[in-house]
């Protein structure tokens, strides 16, 4: 039996096959999770969850705010910037 900090659905399972022809279960990493706007809290779209081989152009979104904010949020910040009185 797996110790209980492997019993959860975050963990990832695979299947090895031992050179005695036993197979077992090895539990990896935690998965992460889903990238979420820091206003709303709704997921990002375009941010891949396991990001360590890409290059910075591929973790994030090329625009303002982007890997922060959702869409909907950003257009907000960004109106809220422009009506400010100066």
């Amino acid at each position: 039996m797996p110790k209980p900090s492997d019993r959860t659905t975050k963990r990832q399972r695979k299947f090895k096959r031992l050179p005695g022809g036993r197979t077992v279960k090895r539990v990896k990493g935690k998965m992460k999770g889903k990238a979420l706007c820091a206003k709303c809290g709704n997921e990002l779209h375009g941010i891949p969850r396991n990001a360590r081989r890409l290059s910075k152009s591929e973790k994030t979104i090329n625009r303002p705010y982007g890997g922060h904010y959702c869409s909907k949020c950003m257009r907000q910040a960004i109106k809220n910037l422009i009506q400010k009185p100066a």
